[in-house]
């Protein structure tokens, strides 16, 4: 079997620097969660809680996740259920589907693979989890995939990624939201849109890219305040649903041949978390 210290060489070959960020002291640790691999899943528990739950998982080997893997559902409550910490190296593409679902312990998790697909559902109903960034790896977000987090310090969606399907990001916490090479924005009612629901969002930028944004997208982001896009005023009237559709009636539209439009990277040095008018 392979040990340990061989899976942290072929993340990183500074040993030191991986035990810092996997909170490994001593070699005898290692030891201790050598003895706790499970070679068929491979995942590595670690840092129990007092009822005896691992509250940090090491996940390695595996190109998907596993199905409802840390699921907390209140009749469905598993070994796994009371991870707060969560770091995935190499393999992983794929999130898995609900592999997280109402896991309200989780806090945080650290991609170290090449993550290509978040799929359906993975982290819904996280009420606790701030995934802070989406790695740049990612080109698929699938419906409901942050439903219900909170991800309060989400800024930006990678450009690899080009749909944002229903319910992805439904009730979160963020302020600011950036998409460079989103071509659409998707829902199809008030409940269930995109970004419904996402009561701190002040700011939005859209790129060039944007085709259609379907209508109320902004459905209940009752403080949302600017929508940038980076679009001329007659290209945006002029796709297949426009502003007045979006439900995003207390939000100025600006279109890049307006006065005040910005670039994404000043719109994301922006932050809008303290933005008043």
């Amino acid at each position: 079997m392979t040990t340990i210290n061989e899976k942290l060489t072929r993340v990183d070959n500074n040993i030191s620097n991986l035990k810092n960020i996997l909170g490994i002291s001593q070699d005898a640790e290692i030891e201790e969660i050598e003895k706790k691999i499970n070679p068929e899943i491979g995942y590595i528990m670690k840092d129990y809680n007092e009822s005896g739950y691992p509250t940090t998982l090491f996940i390695n080997g595996i190109t998907r996740l596993p199905q409802y893997l840390c699921e907390c559902d209140t009749d469905k409550t598993t070994l796994l259920s009371y991870l707060s910490n969560i770091i995935v190296w190499e393999g992983i593409q794929d999130s898995g589907y609900y592999s997280f679902y109402k896991n309200v312990f989780l806090k945080t998790i650290t991609f170290l693979g090449e993550l290509s697909l978040i799929n359906n559902g993975s982290f819904r109903e996280c009420s606790s989890f701030d995934i802070k960034e989406i790695p740049n790896t990612v080109t698929i977000i699938n419906r409901e995939a942050f439903y219900g987090c909170n991800n309060q310090s989400l800024k930006t969606i990678p450009d690899g990624v080009t749909e944002l399907p229903i319910m992805v990001f439904t009730s979160n916490k963020f302020y600011q939201m950036s998409m460079r090479n989103v071509t659409l924005i998707e829902s199809s009612s008030t409940a269930n849109a995109c970004f419904a629901k996402c009561t701190n969002l002040k700011a939005v930028w859209i790129g060039s890219a944007i085709q259609k944004i379907n209508a109320n997208v902004f459905s209940g982001c009752s403080n949302l305040k600017k929508i940038y896009i980076d679009k001329t005023r007659a290209e945006v009237e002029n796709m297949s649903s426009y502003a007045s559709r979006w439900d995003a009636y207390n939000a100025t539209i600006i279109c890049n041949d307006d006065e005040g439009f910005i670039s994404k990277e000043e719109f994301d040095a922006i932050d809008w978390s303290t933005y008043t008018e």
